[in-house]
């Protein structure tokens, strides 16, 4: 029998249609670890466990097999279909995407042109649109989420045309 962490594990990249690449790119573990992780060879450090539980948007402590919540208390916006697709797509795209996106938000997403490749630009598309189903409510959660995100330094922007 699978331990309790792998089990839950895999049962929120199911639930949540994250693949092994698609953690190992959110969490910034490598590719073979989490499939290490996922056959049973390595038990993941608490480091680890805390970046995946943060990745699947879940409490460590419950991914690890104990008697605590599900989701962290902030997770809740995330446990919507509709947003997690959202949040995933946003974390799929470029620093200058994610920067645009950010700008556009901020700007009151209008009448925006985006000059991309076409994956880009149809990825960058699908996430205006997954925002645009959101209620009022949760498009000002998620606004507020990535202004929290951009308060990092790597995401600081001088002016909106370094953004776009």
């Amino acid at each position: 029998m699978e331990p309790v962490l792998i089990q839950r594990i895999k049962q929120m990249m199911q639930i949540r249609n994250i693949t092994q690449a698609d953690l190992a790119r959110i969490t910034g573990i490598r590719a073979s670890s989490i499939s290490d992780y996922l056959s049973g060879k390595y038990q993941p450090k608490q480091d680890k466990i805390a970046l995946i539980a943060d990745a699947l948007s879940v409490n460590p402590g419950w991914l690890m097999g104990y008697d605590e919540p599900k989701k962290p208390v902030s997770s809740s916006i995330v446990e919507k279909k509709g947003n997690w697709d959202l949040l995933a797509h946003y974390q799929k795209l470029s620093e200058n995407e994610q920067k645009t996106i950010a700008t556009m938000i901020k700007n009151g997403i209008q009448d925006f042109t985006v000059k991309h490749d076409t994956d880009n630009l149809k990825m960058t598309r699908e996430l205006l649109s997954l925002f645009n189903q959101l209620d009022i409510e949760d498009q000002i959660e998620i606004k507020g989420e990535i202004k929290g995100m951009l308060k990092a330094d790597k995401y600081k922007v001088k002016s909106n045309d370094e953004a776009i």
